[in-house]
């Protein structure tokens, strides 16, 4: 079981250095906001393996308020980003 968990975090903390790549080096935008959203996936599996770690629930809580953050925060950027693409279209 160990093994495992060694192996999980370090698949999460190559996804993680991925997404920051993606983040610092994106050709676009909308690609930048990806890798964003990305990140927030990242870092969610990073406290489920962690709340799997510690063998408690007391991180649910956390875990469903953050998704909830990151995917409003998304939302947010690409309705202004494209909010701002439209208007320079026209």
């Amino acid at each position: 079981m160990n093994t495992v968990l060694l192996l999980s975090w370090g698949m999460i903390v190559l996804s993680g250095a991925c997404g920051f790549w993606r983040l610092w080096s994106g050709p676009n935008t909308r690609n930048r906001i990806l890798a964003f959203d990305y990140l927030c996936c990242t870092i969610v599996a990073a406290m489920v393996l962690h709340s799997f770690e510690r063998i408690s629930h007391l991180y649910l809580e956390l875990i469903m308020i953050f998704s909830l953050l990151g995917f409003a925060t998304v939302i947010a950027f690409m309705e202004g980003f494209f909010s701002k693409t439209q208007e320079a279209e026209d």
